[in-house]
C-alpha cells in the first residue's frame, strides 16, 4: 500500500500511538477500579 491509501484509513503512527495511550490509560483506569471498590 502507498501512504495515500493509508491515510484514507487512519493507520498512521499518530493514530497508532493514541490509541495505545488511551487503552493503556483505560486499562490502568478499569484495574484501580476493581482494585479500590
Amino acid at each position: 500500500m502507498t501512504q495515500e491509501q493509508e491515510s484514507k484509513f487512519g493507520f498512521t503512527n499518530f493514530a497508532e500511538t493514541w490509541n495505545g495511550r488511551l487503552a493503556m490509560l483505560g486499562f490502568a483506569i478499569g484495574l484501580a477500579t476493581e482494585l479500590l471498590t
